[in-house]
């Protein structure tokens, strides 16, 4: 549920292609294959794995969103703001929710990998505890076998005597995890979600019928030229690229923490926290092979990948929803368990993912 999905290079090779694009120079193929081996680098020679993570994001995120985003509005027109104001509540031009014809697999990953799709979710909590946070705390980081300095690591995780005065501790640090996921992750990506799908009305909706996948945001930056600069055009090409080959090497981050920690797991008789660190370089110069195996292999359809990950992704998705769910009312103290609300939204998770997921199948074999 995490390799086979995760193999595939779209994202990589969607951000290849918008930084050629940009720049003016390159096969995209090639320079999927050239980040894909950085990303191994970077990750290998960080000292604390997590931390390698966070300060490629904060560059990145610090520099290339205001750029978007300001970018976004400053294009925007009072059309656009209707245009917007109507499609928050679900409604487009000439329907509700969904347009005629569209592609259920498109669908599926648009809701996929607009948060982090599939196994990506379970590696938040990973996240929580490398940075220290809460019962986190001294539970050990994956640290390079190069330059890093080796930690202790317990992967078997820590209980604590319920009682008031704990549950007090707890539900404090409860919230501030909410309001960290909440900020960080939930808030900013509605913005950027927003502020993107409106860049999109804005330049190319009824002037590039036809267009799909990342030709339509080609098609963006060259609209964003003629009303700009070539270079403001180009630029915005380049920093979506290079935002793309940061999600992928956030995705190959975290995917290899998950296979590495479950294969800890399985090794515990034999020392499997002891050899964490072997394993996830392991594992995460062997997905990075895989993917390179993709790109050799002729797979060059940054979409077709993409859909291909995201609907795998989907259906992972449910899976460990149904887990998961199952985990936190069986397995908890009733009162540290998951609210009615929270469980209402988990189910309503699971039935919408395997209603389109059905239809998506439908729509594949017919």
């Amino acid at each position: 549920s995490t390799i086979v999905p995760w193999m595939w290079p779209g994202i990589v090779l969607s951000g290849a292609r918008l930084l050629t694009a940009g720049l003016g120079w390159g096969d995209p193929v090639v320079v999927a294959g050239v980040m894909l081996i950085i990303i191994g680098a970077f990750l290998s020679l960080g000292p604390v794995l997590y931390g390698t993570q966070e300060r490629m994001q904060k560059a990145l995120l610090l520099f290339g969103l205001p750029f978007v985003l300001g970018l976004s509005w400053w294009l925007t027109t009072s059309r656009g703001i209707v245009a917007l104001s109507w499609g928050i509540v679900g409604r487009g031009e000439g329907y509700w929710f969904l347009p005629m014809g569209v592609q259920i697999s498109a669908f599926l990953a648009a809701i996929a990998f607009s948060g982090a799709g599939g196994n990506l979710n379970l590696g938040q909590s990973q996240n929580i505890k490398e940075k220290g946070y809460g019962m986190g705390f001294g539970s050990g980081r994956i640290t390079s076998l190069l330059t890093g300095k080796k930690e202790k690591i317990d992967l078997s995780g820590k209980d604590f005597e319920v009682n008031e005065s704990n549950l007090k501790i707890f539900a404090k640090w409860w919230k501030l995890m909410n309001w960290e996921q909440g900020t960080v992750f939930w808030l900013t990506g509605m913005v950027s979600i927003i502020s993107l799908s409106l860049l999109a009305y804005e330049t190319v909706y009824g002037r590039a019928g036809g267009l799909a996948g990342v030709d339509f945001v080609l098609a963006e930056g060259r609209y964003i030229a003629t009303v700009t600069s070539a270079f403001v055009g180009n630029a915005f090409l380049a920093v979506l690229g290079l935002m793309l080959v940061a999600t992928q090497f956030s995705v190959t981050g975290t995917t290899a923490k998950i296979l590495a920690e479950n294969w800890a797991i399985l090794k515990w008789n034999k020392g499997g926290e002891g050899n964490l660190p072997k394993y996830f370089y392991a594992l995460l110069w062997m997905q990075i092979g895989l993917m390179l195996l993709v790109l050799a292999l002729g797979f060059k359809e940054p979409l077709q990948l993409v859909l291909i990950s995201a609907v795998m992704n989907s259906w992972t998705m449910i899976i460990y929803s149904g887990l998961m769910l199952w985990l936190n009312t069986h397995a908890l103290d009733g009162r540290l368990a998951p609210g009615y609300w929270r469980k209402g939204v988990i189910v309503g998770a699971i039935v919408f993912l395997t209603v389109f997921g059905l239809i998506n199948l439908k729509q594949l074999f017919s």
